[in-house]
């Protein structure tokens, strides 16, 4: 598996109290659910991942768009 690649939304950015770590939500598109089981499978293994993140040139104007749209 070298690449996984999807479209996803960033849902919640936050700092962890106990040390301080990142923690990142990203909601994903609904039928993403393999790119699900790829993720899922990672943090099984515990294989780190490198990611890369670009803006969406045709990403909807807001939220509600987003979660209804199909990637």
């Amino acid at each position: 598996m070298a690449e996984i690649k999807f479209t996803a939304e960033v849902i919640k950015v936050q700092t962890m109290e106990r040390d301080y770590a990142i923690r990142l939500t990203l909601d994903l598109a609904e039928d993403e659910t393999q790119v699900m089981a790829m993720l899922a499978e990672c943090k099984r293994q515990g294989i780190p991942l490198t990611f890369i993140a670009k803006i969406n040139d045709d990403r909807p104007n807001n939220t509600e768009q987003h979660r209804k749209r199909k990637f």
